[in-house]
Order: structure tokens, then C-alpha cells, then sequence
């Protein structure tokens, strides 16, 4: 992952999770580690969602 000081200065950031997806822990720990770098984030994680649960249903 990318230094903390490469983490300053970022966009605000929206990052979804999913409890059943592998990248779940990645994005949990990516949503912190900006908010400790100051960046403006927004974090939704569904509980019983899947990695790709946005497009299945479509």
C-alpha cells in the first residue's frame, strides 16, 4: 500500500465494502488510513453484500 504522506492530499474518497468479498479487509483498512491522513471519506459497508452484488441484480 501507499505511504501515509502519498495519502495527503487525496480527493474525497468513497470507498464500499462487502463482508463477503476478499477485499473487504483491504477497503476497511484504505477507508481509515485516509481518514488518519486527513482525507474527507465516505465508507458504506453492506453486511450481507458480495463483491459484485451492485451489477448482479441489474
Amino acid at each position: 500500500m501507499a505511504d501515509d504522506a502519498d495519502l495527503k492530499g487525496l480527493p474525497p474518497t468513497y470507498v464500499m465494502t462487502c463482508e463477503y468479498d476478499v477485499l473487504k479487509d483491504d477497503g476497511v483498512m484504505y477507508a481509515k488510513r485516509l481518514g488518519k491522513a486527513g482525507v474527507k471519506v465516505s465508507h458504506d459497508h453492506y453486511q450481507h453484500g458480495f463483491h459484485p452484488f451492485l451489477i448482479y441484480f441489474d
